[in-house]
């Protein structure tokens, strides 16, 4: 989030009222935030595809401008939230600030179905499908969703390739699973402390190939350069456009 507030100063405020254009001042503060604001929106926007990789068109329109009123003068650069379009806020705020990222939709849907152990993130595996920005392709993930939530889960054993495991590693809702086998598709998971790499894989005829893996998070570096586009751009621009929406304000206030 970015905030962007009248630059003002007490004695400039105070002389403004004695001398009887308060309102003007106030009315060219509200409109030269509001213009700096879509600017640092804009500028930050252009420069995503800088700091990021290949992030997708949803992420470069992830800004939204809470504009300045009379009343409150200041403007709100942030990030989609919750519930507003695609909640970029979640996956872009490590990017942001560094520091670990938030959980993704189906990582939450994989711990809430006990799949995904609490505290691990997932990772494309090396039989992933990628799309063409480096993420796994949306098919996949609700392939992958769509088979647990019909067919239970399987866990690895003992056997290589998950069957007639035995222990903790045991499959559950083995029947359900048999009634898979033909199909195209078949996934197993493989948990941490098990004999494979923890993670989604799936099951042909001949081997195992691994889809999805579990991993612990990581701390991710700064790349998102938000704070530094919006104080070049304010600092560059502030006096230039508050002098002429002043002289706007003035010259209708006639």
């Amino acid at each position: 989030m970015i905030k962007v507030g009248a630059r003002i100063d007490g004695i400039s405020k105070a002389m403004a009222h004695i001398s009887g254009i308060s309102k003007q001042v106030d009315f060219a503060s509200k409109n030269a935030l509001n213009e700096i604001a879509f600017m640092v929106k804009n500028a930050v926007t252009a420069g995503m595809p800088q700091d990021l990789d290949r992030p997708k068109p949803a992420t470069v329109r992830a800004l939204k401008v809470e504009k300045a009123s009379k009343s409150n003068l200041m403007a709100v650069i942030r990030l989609n939230e919750r519930g507003e379009d695609v909640p970029s806020s979640d996956f872009l705020k490590h990017n942001n600030t560094g520091g670990r990222r938030g959980m993704k939709r189906s990582e939450m849907m994989l711990q809430a179905v006990g799949i995904l152990p609490g505290g691990m993130y997932t990772i494309p595996g090396a039989a992933a499908k990628l799309d063409s920005y480096g993420n796994m392709s949306r098919g996949q993930i609700v392939s992958i969703l769509s088979y647990f939530r019909s067919f239970g889960v399987a866990r690895f054993g003992r056997d290589t390739y998950g069957r007639n495991g035995g222990g903790k590693g045991a499959l559950i809702n083995s029947a359900r699973m048999n009634r898979k086998r033909a199909a195209s598709v078949n996934y197993f998971v493989v948990m941490p402390g098990e004999r494979m790499p923890p993670g989604i894989w799936e099951r042909t005829k001949t081997k195992a190939k691994p889809v999805l893996m579990f991993v612990s998070p990581g701390v991710h570096k700064k790349l998102l350069k938000m704070h530094e586009r919006a104080e070049s751009v304010v600092d560059r621009n502030w006096n230039r456009i508050f002098d002429k929406q002043f002289n706007q304000a003035m010259a209708s206030a006639r």
